[in-house]
């Protein structure tokens, strides 16, 4: 999806969606990250791959929305997580802070999943099963979570033509 996304000839640009959801897994960004060897440049790749993404969405006229990754679910040195910049955790908020920081609406998956809790959030044995981003439990939430986000941003969007015209 990723190469569609930035491929300007490809059947998904050309589709010309009004609004599109770029969601990561916790868990794919986590092994992702591991893999990469956990580094602040690897981190930084991840969210100019995403937000490269968004803007090729964008300049095809489509309304972004990004979802924000909840923390992840695998502690690398315990309580000393938070302090280091080499771990899951500090990858997830360097990937998150750039998608704040961005120009496009955000989808806030780590305050739903601070609500329903990571350890209900996360369950391996779900990932594997059916390759869910998160616990089946939690669908619904999610599905409210995101008809909110995307009923706002029509909105918004239905604001800014009544504006113009």
């Amino acid at each position: 999806i990723v190469f569609q996304a930035l491929n300007p000839d490809s059947d998904l640009a050309s589709f010309a969606a009004d609004i599109a959801i770029i969601a990561y897994s916790g868990f794919a960004v986590t092994e992702s990250l591991l893999a990469a060897g956990l580094t602040t440049e690897k981190s930084a790749q991840l969210a100019s791959n995403i937000l490269a993404m968004a803007d090729a969405l964008a300049s095809k006229g489509c309304h972004v929305i990004v979802q924000t990754l909840p923390d992840s679910p695998v502690s690398v040195f315990g309580g000393l997580d938070a302090r280091s910049d080499i771990t899951p955790r500090s990858g997830i908020a360097a990937v998150n802070e750039a998608i704040t920081r961005s120009r496009y609406d955000i989808l806030d998956a780590p305050s739903l999943a601070a609500r329903v809790g990571l350890s209900l959030w996360y369950r391996p044995d779900h990932y594997f099963w059916h390759k869910a981003p998160f616990n089946m439990e939690a669908a619904q939430l999610y599905c409210d979570l995101l008809a909110q986000t995307v009923g706002a941003a029509v909105s918004t969007l239905r604001g800014r033509q009544d504006r113009l015209s």
